[in-house]
């Protein structure tokens, strides 16, 4: 048997010598185990699915094509009212000659794309169906509850004590995520990872400990709590100071170096971002040690401070 023949059953996982329905049977058993789709956030391993595609296929091809002029060949040098033994398919001797070999081996490397093509256009027309059912289906809109502060000022301990779900495995699969017993209508710091899956969905994209949604991220730290932010896209729903009752008394006007940040959120309301001890205002940014304000740059101009900025001119 030619060695490119060998080759071929050994890719399809096949004996050689197996039938032409064997070989179909083991073609479709492989195009759905290694098509590209199943694998939309890995990558590499795509990639790699692609490439096996690409080798099934044309092993797939020269198996057939092999199979079928075997068929052929035999029928027509059969007695008349002859058949094939049972068990074995009517066909002639293998291809030996290396020139018909390398023109069937260009055909099937020139037909590859057009065939893994059909293979998912057919895959895509029987899953439509059910991707429309899913899509159209109603949802249960989830039950109203009351707001609640979010915020929680340093040393008053973690917002949720819900249990933690699983470690989220490497290449960013996420896994068994919880319903908060209590869930808020927004987050914060100190946030669980459970919180703001339920609040925002599933991310866009994860990168490390940092969620992302759209050009806006959520970065947690190894207790999968909040310990920062950036609403650049204005699409987090999250809260660092609860909305101020109907009665309220007057507001501070101001904050200036010294300040807490309860005074800062109450002048300013939540920032925009928060990284490690800075908040951010647009461009401006406010610095804290610990409770305290350290510093302050008002260079979007948007601070409601007293005494002087290291931005603004007077």
């Amino acid at each position: 048997m030619d060695e490119l023949l060998r080759s071929s059953y050994k890719i399809m996982h096949l004996e050689p010598g197996a039938s032409l329905a064997e070989v179909e049977k083991a073609h479709r058993d492989a195009a759905w185990l290694w098509h590209p789709d199943r694998f939309p956030h890995e990558p590499h391993i795509q990639e790699k699915a692609r490439a096996r595609i690409r080798e099934i296929n044309v092993a797939y091809e020269r198996l057939k094509f092999h199979l079928k002029e075997k068929a052929e060949r035999t029928a027509a040098a059969a007695p008349p009212g002859a058949g094939p033994a049972p068990g074995k398919e009517a066909g002639p001797a293998a291809i030996t000659s290396s020139s018909q070999i390398s023109a069937l081996h260009s055909w099937i490397e020139e037909h590859a794309t057009g065939l893994t093509v059909a293979l998912a256009l057919a895959v895509g027309l029987f899953l439509s169906p059910l991707l429309y059912s899913y899509l159209t289906a109603p949802t249960k809109p989830p039950a109203a509850t009351a707001p609640e502060m979010a915020y929680v000022a340093p040393g008053a301990g973690a917002i949720s004590q819900a249990p933690l779900p699983a470690a989220t495995p490497k290449g960013g699969a996420i896994t068994g995520r919880q319903q908060p017993a209590a869930l808020r209508p927004y987050f914060g710091l100190a946030s669980s990872q459970d919180e703001v899956w339920a609040l925002q969905g599933p991310p866009q994209k994860i990168a490390g400990d940092t969620w992302k949604y759209g050009l806006s991220t959520v970065t947690f730290n190894k207790n999968h709590r909040v310990i920062s932010y950036s609403n650049f896209s204005k699409n987090l729903r999250v809260q660092m100071v609860s909305p101020a009752p109907a009665a309220a008394p007057r507001r501070p006007i101001y904050f200036t170096v010294g300040s807490t940040k309860e005074r800062v959120l109450t002048v300013q309301g939540n920032p925009t971002g928060v990284v490690g001890n800075a908040w951010k205002y647009g461009e401006s940014e406010v610095k804290f040690r610990g409770d305290r304000v350290v510093s302050f740059e008002d260079t979007g101009r948007n601070l409601e401070f007293k005494g002087p900025s290291r931005t603004r001119a007077y």
